[in-house]
Protein backbone atom coordinates (compact mmCIF):
# COMPACT_ATOMS: atom_id res chain seq x y z
CA UNK A 1 0.00 0.00 0.00
CA UNK A 2 1.10 3.51 -0.36
CA UNK A 3 2.03 4.12 -3.85
CA UNK A 4 4.81 6.72 -4.00
CA UNK A 5 7.20 7.53 -7.51
CA UNK A 6 10.55 6.30 -7.32
CA UNK A 7 13.25 9.73 -7.64
CA UNK A 8 14.70 8.41 -11.35
CA UNK A 9 17.88 10.72 -11.95
CA UNK A 10 17.11 12.33 -15.53
CA UNK A 11 13.43 11.17 -15.71
CA UNK A 12 10.35 13.41 -15.50
CA UNK A 13 8.14 13.08 -12.00
CA UNK A 14 5.18 11.66 -14.47
CA UNK A 15 7.20 8.97 -16.08
CA UNK A 16 9.00 8.09 -12.64
CA UNK A 17 7.53 4.19 -11.37
CA UNK A 18 5.20 3.25 -8.61
CA UNK A 19 6.28 1.22 -5.52
CA UNK A 20 4.62 0.81 -2.64
CA UNK A 21 6.37 2.56 0.35
CA UNK A 22 4.24 -0.18 2.97
CA UNK A 23 4.79 -3.84 2.43
CA UNK A 24 2.93 -6.46 4.51
CA UNK A 25 4.29 -10.23 4.20
CA UNK A 26 2.96 -13.29 6.01
CA UNK A 27 4.82 -16.75 6.03
CA UNK A 28 1.80 -18.95 5.46
CA UNK A 29 1.52 -21.96 8.30
CA UNK A 30 4.10 -20.30 10.05
CA UNK A 31 2.34 -17.40 11.90
CA UNK A 32 4.95 -15.26 11.24
CA UNK A 33 4.64 -11.43 9.92
CA UNK A 34 6.67 -9.10 8.49
CA UNK A 35 5.78 -5.15 7.44
CA UNK A 36 8.33 -3.56 5.57
CA UNK A 37 8.35 0.45 5.67
CA UNK A 38 9.82 2.26 2.71
CA UNK A 39 11.10 5.86 2.28
CA UNK A 40 12.97 7.94 0.21
CA UNK A 41 12.83 5.69 -3.03
CA UNK A 42 15.84 6.33 -5.19
CA UNK A 43 17.14 4.80 -8.30
CA UNK A 44 20.73 5.47 -6.77
CA UNK A 45 22.32 7.07 -9.46
CA UNK A 46 24.78 9.43 -8.74
CA UNK A 47 25.62 7.70 -5.14
CA UNK A 48 28.55 5.55 -5.14
CA UNK A 49 27.66 3.48 -2.20
CA UNK A 50 24.13 3.16 -3.36
CA UNK A 51 25.28 2.02 -6.74
CA UNK A 52 27.75 -0.64 -5.83
CA UNK A 53 24.67 -2.05 -3.05
CA UNK A 54 22.58 -1.73 -5.78
CA UNK A 55 24.86 -3.50 -8.48
CA UNK A 56 25.65 -6.54 -5.90
CA UNK A 57 21.96 -7.17 -4.71
CA UNK A 58 20.39 -7.09 -8.32
CA UNK A 59 23.06 -9.75 -10.11
CA UNK A 60 21.06 -11.99 -11.14
CA UNK A 61 23.81 -14.80 -12.20
CA UNK A 62 24.66 -14.06 -8.26
CA UNK A 63 21.44 -14.84 -7.03
CA UNK A 64 20.77 -17.93 -9.15
CA UNK A 65 24.13 -18.86 -7.63
CA UNK A 66 22.92 -18.30 -3.88
CA UNK A 67 19.63 -19.30 -4.24
CA UNK A 68 19.88 -22.68 -6.89
CA UNK A 69 15.85 -22.36 -8.18
CA UNK A 70 15.14 -25.61 -9.45
CA UNK A 71 13.41 -23.97 -12.39
CA UNK A 72 13.96 -20.38 -14.34
CA UNK A 73 11.40 -19.16 -16.53
CA UNK A 74 11.49 -15.58 -18.24
CA UNK A 75 8.00 -13.70 -17.25
CA UNK A 76 8.18 -11.39 -20.70
CA UNK A 77 7.54 -15.53 -22.92
CA UNK A 78 6.76 -17.99 -20.15
CA UNK A 79 9.03 -20.41 -21.58
CA UNK A 80 11.76 -22.09 -19.10
CA UNK A 81 15.57 -19.84 -19.06
CA UNK A 82 18.20 -22.59 -20.40
CA UNK A 83 20.55 -21.53 -17.87
CA UNK A 84 23.18 -23.16 -16.69
CA UNK A 85 24.34 -21.25 -12.89
CA UNK A 86 28.13 -22.62 -12.56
Amino acid sequence: SGPVPVECTGVPPAERPVVASRIEAWLLGQGAQVTIKLKLLTDGRGDRKKQRAFAAAFDFDRLVRAHQPGRLVDLDTGQPVQSNPD
